[in-house]
């Protein structure tokens, strides 16, 4: 059995439950001059540990999905760095009622709390995208869990 998900456009009122939206839009910048534009504080979260930097090769896929990860212990930040994607996400590991599906332009992301349910973003044009991943340390071997549903879920742009 499937489940058909409409694809929502990023905005910070309906993505506040699952973590915060890094981009620079509607910002205003604390250093500008000839040289560069800087925004700083897009986002902030607090982490102890050591930090791990990055780079998640997707391949172009079906628009659906069955299994999702959680971190328990570490928020973990998706930059969109050369392509518009879809990045799904969800609230409670027991219930797939609340998944929702957004769409990530290139060069913005997301920084996502910890439990939140996610996969690897689905490019929506290209052949495959890269990604910017920030956790910490040792997350892909510590702190990664899958949450298998019932039913698969397909999203629509």
């Amino acid at each position: 059995m499937m489940s058909v998900l409409k694809v929502a456009d990023l905005n910070e009122l309906e993505f506040a439950d699952y973590g915060q939206i890094i981009s620079e839009i509607d910002k205003q910048p604390i250093a500008q001059n000839n040289d560069f534009t800087y925004w700083d504080k897009l986002v902030t979260f607090f982490n102890i540990q050591e930090t791990s930097i990055g780079i998640l090769r997707v391949n172009k896929r079906d628009f659906n999905v069955d299994t999702l990860e959680y971190h328990l212990n570490t928020p973990e930040i998706i930059m969109a760095l050369d392509c518009d994607s879809i990045i799904v996400v969800g609230k409670a590991i027991e219930n797939t009622e609340n998944i929702k599906a957004f769409k990530l332009p290139k060069g913005q992301g997301v920084a996502l709390g910890k439990g939140i349910l996610h996969w690897a973003p689905y490019p929506i044009e290209k052949m495959a995208g890269r990604f910017l991943i920030i956790f910490a340390a040792d997350t892909p071997n510590k702190d990664t869990y899958l949450s298998h549903m019932d039913k698969s879920i397909r999203f629509e742009i």
